[in-house]
Formats: structure tokens, C-alpha cells, sequence
């Protein structure tokens, strides 16, 4: 995925929260850890579930959207498998992985420091198909 930092090295938006000093290192890496496909479509429907019954303008919603489609998107650090022409795998699923772009893209589209980024994902999500 495409970092803000890549895009704007000026941005002022933090993509990941900043977890508690307090916290064990096995807490932390609870916390952290890529989702499993089902939690990921649970989060994606809960996502849909926002977007259909809110209004789309408001920037909570679009914030609370957000937050999710960036814990649905946390990769693995490592290559789950390798495809012969295709390239690395990182995702779990990359049906899950493109709705999370999706999500991530149309709450950030409103924003002057993430709408260049949306841009981007949403042109990535159009070369797929």
C-alpha cells in the first residue's frame, strides 16, 4: 500500500496509533498482528454498514471508516506466498485487501493532505480489474 509519507513527505496525518508504553511486548504484538480474512470481513461489513446508514459528508464518520480500513489493510511483514508471474503475496486475501482500499479511498477523498493518496489507490484498484 502507499504511505502518506510517500506521497507528502509533509503530512501531518498519522496513519497507525501509538500504542501505550505500558504495554507488554506480547500485548503489543496482540494488538498489532495482521487480521485473519474473517476479521477483516467483519470489519469491512461494519465499514458498509456505516457508510449506508450515516451520512457520507460527515467527517466522524468518514474518520471512524477510515480507522477501520487501516486495520483491515495491516499486511504481514513477511511474504505468505509467492505467485509464478504474479509477484508476492503479503495479504491474506486480496479480495479483502482491495475492499480495504476501497473503504480507505472514499474516507480520504475529502481531505487536502490524503486525496492525492486516494487518487492513487483508487487508480491501483482500477488497473486491477
Amino acid at each position: 500500500t502507499l504511505s502518506l509519507k510517500t506521497v507528502d513527505d509533509m503530512t501531518d496525518v498519522l496513519e497507525t496509533p501509538k500504542l501505550s508504553q505500558s504495554l507488554s511486548e506480547t500485548e503489543r504484538h496482540e494488538i498489532e498482528r495482521p487480521l485473519k480474512a474473517a476479521e477483516q470481513l467483519i470489519l469491512l461489513s461494519r465499514c458498509h454498514y456505516i457508510w449506508a446508514s450515516s451520512n457520507p459528508n460527515d467527517e466522524m464518520v468518514l474518520e471512524e471508516v477510515n480507522a477501520l480500513a487501516q486495520r483491515v489493510l495491516k499486511k504481514q511483514d513477511q511474504v505468505l506466498e509467492e505467485e509464478a508471474g504474479e509477484g508476492p503475496l503479503f495479504t491474506v486475501n486480496w479480495l479483502t485487501f482491495s475492499c480495504g482500499l476501497w473503504f480507505r479511498c472514499r474516507a480520504e477523498h475529502h481531505r487536502n493532505k490524503t486525496r492525492e493518496r486516494a487518487a492513487f489507490q483508487l487508480q491501483s484498484l482500477v488497473d486491477q480489474f
